[in-house]
């Protein structure tokens, strides 16, 4: 009897997969021991795809549902999650950069030790030459704030 293909097995198993998160995501929206009033998050958005298929895409819960600190809004002021919603992810660009950038590495694109200046000749100035991307990374380039 043959095999099937290694993807073939994961593919099958995609909509219980999705289906889990599913379930999860609605979890994650009843009150916690911790706080019995309110859930763990408001809202979120979650996505399953594999190979170009998309076994799930769904929002849960309100991208809008607090005041500041932890005030409830009236329910007629919530805002509910929609899939498409956008989110700021703050300091999170970061690590999604570092992933890039080692990805690159990888694939023999970008030395980590090599001066930013190879790659971005316009960054300039005193003491710029000698900023490496490992430096950048790392957040060890001594720029200073703003810059």
């Amino acid at each position: 009897m043959a095999k099937p293909a290694p993807g073939h097995a994961r593919a099958a198993a995609l909509p219980a997969y999705a289906a889990r998160v599913q379930n999860r995501l609605t979890k994650y929206l009843k009150p916690t021991p911790d706080n019995p009033k309110h859930p763990g998050y408001a809202g979120a958005v979650a996505l399953v795809t594999m190979e170009g298929k998309t076994a799930l895409h769904a929002a849960v819960g309100h991208a809008l549902r607090y005041k500041a600190g932890p005030v409830e809004l009236a329910a007629s002021k919530r805002v509910v999650m929609k899939p498409d919603a956008i989110f700021d992810l703050a300091s999170l660009t970061k690590v999604y950069t570092a992933l890039l950038v080692l990805q690159l590495v990888d694939r023999g694109k970008i030395d980590l030790n090599a001066p930013l200046q190879k790659y971005l000749p316009e960054f300039s100035g005193t003491g710029q030459a000698a900023i490496t991307i490992a430096m950048l990374l790392a957040h060890t380039s001594a720029l200073p704030v703003g810059a």
